[in-house]
């Protein structure tokens, strides 16, 4: 047997330390691509056109730089601030590409890929283990919580890009890198107001390396005091500057604690892989309405057991190892799930899975963190779990349904009409053939309203910011004259 040279030796342990994770990150985005695929090839719809829209300027410089200012809410039409993943990425987007949905699906992705890789950065740095950081990005890169933030493409996309900001003033902070910390804790905000409870999340990193308290405190204070200063006058900007819709009821507010409880257990068993859709068909008491057998098909026969069994994984992990509820890391994960969750938490009626964003690398954390004795089971549960859910959805999900809607509809428009003249009137009329579901439901000019956001698709794709659409299902002052007719087939 012929010795190596010692030089070669430590050549080949460098190279598999750097390619090592490589391997991992390759198969794990490869995963998360062959899971995810059809969102690639899932269309705009509803709120992507009045986004669209409202971030239309009038093409100069001073025009784009305007999109980051603070406006009412009766000035344009919308709340909160989120202008570099709303008014900025849309309008540049829509400047390049026009209506192909692909530039924005690959950002998606790519955007996705950047966090699985922050997730294994910032619990590598904490958990001082890369097996269960390894496993931790593993589970938050495939989890069945990123159907909403992956296919609901408005909603979706802000809260990704909130994420990784998030993720990146953690890693910057953990490394004391003090500017590049606060300048992304700036573009976190700038992003999606999940982001208000980062500097939590940084005091939870102090909180990890100090092991007194009025240390703890003292570096708080000391470098954290000027982010408290700027999260006071961001949500003074957004409470009473931009101001929110009065006649929205899904963004009334409840602080009722039993409510809230609710809410954050359907966040959890989203988190773990539990369809969206499930709150559609859970009552009271926890009565399953019997349509969900009839809707789900055989999905639900895999779905239940694997989240019960991943339940009992982690129960029984803690109850195995009760020394983990003295372990400072456990509780700055529970803090992490409710911190990332505070701006919705109180709102009941507006549960939506792209919400977990900032929470969801907490709960992949603690499967890990909590079941690392039982790791070959809880991947197998996970897996059955979440990728059945992710096929469900893939089948059912209402963004990715409308997506296609949409999409048929543009390209029926522009087969009938290829071009219009400035400022048409178009009548869009329901489809005779169309089997009647619900009154709610309506025909399918009411269901055309909502997919193509009133107008505002059709005048995107003709470029006419005159051209009106009226529906026959929706009453509204419209004038039939002279009017181009189309039978919305869907």
């Amino acid at each position: 047997m012929v010795n190596m040279p010692t030089h070669s030796i430590f050549k080949q342990k460098v190279m598999y330390k750097l390619i090592k994770p490589y391997w991992f990150f390759g198969l794990t985005f490869l995963f998360v691509l062959l899971l995810y695929f059809p969102v690639l090839t899932t269309f705009f719809t509803g709120d992507d056109f009045f986004h669209f829209k409202v971030a239309q300027t009038d093409g100069s410089v001073l025009g784009f730089v305007k999109l980051f200012g603070f406006y009412s809410f009766d000035e344009r039409g919308y709340a909160f601030y989120r202008p570099i993943f709303r008014e900025a990425l849309y309008h540049v987007f829509y400047n390049l590409f026009g209506l192909n949905h692909l530039p924005f699906r690959l950002l998606q992705f790519l955007i996705h890929f950047i966090n699985v890789y922050l997730v294994f950065i910032v619990f590598e740095k904490l958990f001082k283990n890369k097996t269960l950081a390894y496993f931790t990005s593993f589970f938050f890169g495939i989890s069945a919580a990123n159907v909403g933030s992956l296919y609901y493409l408005a909603g979706g996309v802000q809260a990704q890009g909130a994420l990784m900001f998030t993720l990146f003033s953690l890693v910057s902070f953990i490394n004391k890198k003090k500017i590049a910390t606060f300048v992304f804790f700036l573009l976190a905000l700038s992003s999606h107001e999940l982001t208000i409870g980062l500097p939590l999340l940084l005091a939870g990193t102090i909180f990890l390396e100090e092991s007194k308290f009025k240390t703890f405190i003292t570096r708080c204070i000391k470098e954290l005091w000027y982010y408290g200063i700027v999260l006071l006058g961001f949500l003074y900007l957004n409470l009473f500057v931009i101001g929110f819709s009065s006649g929205e009821a899904q963004y009334k507010i409840n602080f009722n604690p039993k409510t809230m409880l609710n809410t954050l257990s359907w966040y959890g068993a989203w988190a773990l892989g539990v369809p969206e859709m499930l709150v559609d068909y859970l009552g009271s008491g926890l009565k399953l309405n019997p349509e969900l057998m009839k809707n789900w098909g055989e999905y639900f026969k895999l779905i239940f057991p694997a989240f019960f069994a991943i339940i009992s994984i982690i129960f029984y992990s803690l109850v195995r190892n009760i020394k983990i509820f003295k372990q400072k890391v456990f509780w700055f994960l529970i803090a992490w799930f409710i911190v990332g969750l505070l701006p919705v938490a109180f709102l009941p009626i507006h549960k939506k899975t792209y919400y977990l964003q900032i929470s969801l690398p907490a709960i992949s954390a603690l499967i890990a963190y909590t079941s690392r004795r039982l790791l070959v089971v809880v991947v197998l549960a996970f897996l059955v779990l979440n990728i059945t859910s992710i096929k469900l959805a893939e089948k059912s999900y209402w963004a990715k349904q409308r997506g296609e809607f949409a999409q048929k509809l543009l390209i029926d428009f522009k087969q009938k009409y290829p071009t219009l003249p400035k400022g048409s009137r178009i009548y869009v009329l329901n489809d005779p053939d169309y089997p009647f579901i619900s009154e709610e439901w309506g025909g399918t000019s009411r269901q055309a309203y909502f997919i193509l956001n009133g107008s505002d698709a059709l005048q995107l794709l003709y470029k006419d910011s005159l051209l009106r659409v009226c529906y026959q299902d929706i009453p509204k002052d419209c004038s039939f004259e002279n009017s181009i007719e189309f039978v919305a087939r869907l």
